[in-house]
């Protein structure tokens, strides 16, 4: 079944609140769905919707990088699958499930540490950590999105520890250490074509990315007003939550990236062109939010030099 095409951020909107009582695991009556509803949808993945809006699409693209980078650890939530994985970043064929875990997040991200894994939780409204060994999350404060949707993104900066969160028009820096409430504080809006970022990342030099999945368009972000600028495009046709995050020691921008056929791949994105380039294509369903397990780089340390 082929699904509709690109739709405006106005008409997205006004969709909202019909796929709201469908977006929960375990639909009913899957032949009642109306997958264009779903074309560029923000949030999870489910049983139902594959059932019903599966695409019979060409062969996948060929993985076109034989990456052998680093091997610093990815860790995060497959939230179509309910578990926590771990894998180190050359190799996502040999990822370890670590234990159950249900969370229900789009946004997540290690601290400056890369001891505690923070994640935005969608159906509690709240700021938490997932438990490393039993995928248990834990709430911290209350932390509902001010527009009233969900969190698409959340991203540490490695080199102050500061808090980004976005919705999918706009960013916020939220406070990690009240547990009275995360007070989001608007930074601005991304003014991005699609008007659809669904994550955000940010680098050891303070450059801070953006992915829309309506414009399927990598942006470079404004961490200090939120004004988005152009990259390029993806070259993939983005839709659902999807995960992405900075190896901090070589700079490359590693992501999960999932189309509406489904198929989610997993690679890196150019940082010049916007393009993603492909790793690895997983054969099995699945929708990954993540967090790359390197401490961040303080301040002091990136202007560091020896005479």
């Amino acid at each position: 079944m082929s699904r509709n095409r690109k739709w405006s951020f106005a008409r997205y909107s006004a969709v909202i609140a019909l796929v709201l009582g469908l977006s929960s695991p375990g639909i009913a009556g899957a032949e009642n769905i109306d997958c264009g509803v779903y074309a560029n949808y923000a949030g999870r993945l489910t049983p139902a919707i594959v059932e019903a809006c599966t695409e019979q699409s060409a062969d996948p693209p060929i993985n076109n990088s034989d990456l052998r980078g680093p091997t610093d650890l990815g860790m995060g939530v497959d939230i179509y699958g309910d578990q926590l994985i771990t894998w180190t970043l050359n190799n996502f064929p040999g990822y370890s499930v670590v234990a159950p875990s249900t969370v229900a997040s789009f946004a997540m991200d290690f601290d400056i540490t890369a001891t505690t894994l923070w994640a935005m939780e969608n159906s509690s409204l709240s700021l938490g950590t997932i438990d490393l060994a039993t995928g248990a999350f834990t709430i911290f404060s209350p932390c509902a999105e001010p527009g009233g949707g969900d969190w698409s993104g959340l991203t540490v900066d490695p080199a102050t520890g500061t808090f980004f969160a976005s919705s999918v028009t706009a960013l916020y820096v939220i406070d990690a250490t009240s547990p009275a409430g995360c007070n989001p504080t608007l930074v601005g809006n991304f003014n991005t074509t699609g008007a659809t970022v669904i994550d955000i990342a940010m680098n050891a030099t303070g450059q801070m990315y953006a992915h829309d999945i309506v414009d399927d368009a990598l942006y470079s972000v404004n961490p200090a007003t939120g004004a988005a600028t152009l990259v390029g495009p993806t070259g993939l046709d983005g839709n659902y939550a999807q995960g992405m995050d900075f190896d901090h020691s070589d700079g490359s921008l590693y992501a999960f990236l999932l189309t509406g056929a489904p198929v989610e791949y997993y690679g890196t994105f150019d940082l010049a062109t916007g393009a993603f380039n492909i790793i690895y294509t997983n054969p099995a369903l699945a929708e990954h939010e993540f967090g790359v397990q390197i401490p961040g780089v303080p301040v002091e340390l990136q202007s560091f030099s020896v005479e």
